[in-house]
């Protein structure tokens, strides 16, 4: 038999030692580990959100502008006659207008008065089929709203013989609003 008593446990043994150590903390680093794992990870079966990007604002190319609604005469401004009747009865308007229309490049007919003394408080750019864009651009170039221009009415306010846009002056172009003249001039 052997001297050796029966083996004692606890109070004189070494304890867990360096490798129940280890086991400890390598099981505490794989629970962190997998819990964190478990916080990223999709749930319900939905994909991941998609990855973020950034963008250069530098880089990206503006929109394309907004159509815009001006209208552009679709012949060459030469080639359309216009006429200017001065039915606000003030000396030299019509042949001033007239003057504006030549340097904006309009073929123009010889300025008249209005037919039987016709007065008229508001302007008309008048027009014959097919003409809308350029009695548009008469009418910006003379500073008027494009509200004044219209379809060419009866019975006109002169003889209209040969014109594509028909200007009737009215008292609201008369830049002296006061001139009681009667020439066309």
């Amino acid at each position: 038999m052997s001297d050796r008593g029966p083996a004692r446990r606890g109070a004189s043994g070494p304890g867990p030692g360096p490798k129940g150590l280890l086991l400890l903390v390598v099981a505490v680093g794989l629970g962190i580990v997998l819990l964190q794992d478990l916080d990223t990870a999709p749930t319900g079966g939905s994909a991941p959100p998609p990855p973020t990007t950034t963008v250069d604002p530098l880089l990206v190319e503006p929109l394309p502008a907004p159509p815009t609604t001006e209208v552009v005469a679709s012949r060459p401004l030469g080639e359309v006659k216009v006429l200017v009747v001065n039915a606000a009865m003030t000396n030299g308007l019509a042949n001033t207008k007239t003057t504006e229309l030549v340097t904006a490049g309009f073929g123009v007919l010889k300025a008249q008065t209005a037919i039987n003394g016709i007065k008229k408080p508001t302007s008309e750019v008048q027009y014959v089929d097919d003409y809308s864009a350029e009695a548009q651009t008469v009418a910006r170039v003379l500073n008027l709203p494009s509200s004044a221009v219209i379809a060419f009415s009866s019975p006109p306010a002169a003889s209209v013989e040969g014109a594509n846009v028909i200007v009737v002056l009215g008292a609201d172009a008369d830049p002296t609003a006061g001139g009681t003249s009667t020439t066309a001039g």
